[in-house]
């Protein structure tokens, strides 16, 4: 059974830039690191696809958080965001 190398330069250096941004630096650091860890030592065949998609699933999260703030705030007429903010305060 051939399996497809996925650990290319292009690879390496993504995987290297999502521990940086979502293992050190970001919020859910706890989650980020259970899963490469769980994948890896249970899952070895599969850590790349598991990586790959990892990552897809967050850009996916990213990219829905921003559609919904553009479509809020194409909604709201601007007396409504106004009367919004002066509720807060």
């Amino acid at each position: 059974m051939h399996y497809q190398q996925w650990l290319t330069h292009e690879n390496a250096r993504t995987f290297v830039i999502s521990i940086l941004r979502r293992g050190v630096f970001g919020r859910q650091r706890r989650s980020y690191w259970k899963f490469p860890l769980t994948a890896a030592t249970r899952y070895r065949r599969c850590f790349g696809a598991a990586m790959t998609l990892a990552e897809m699933g967050y850009h996916f999260q990213v990219m829905t958080r921003r559609l919904l703030e553009a479509v809020e705030e194409s909604i709201l007429p601007p007396a409504v965001e106004k009367g919004l903010t002066e509720e807060a305060d």
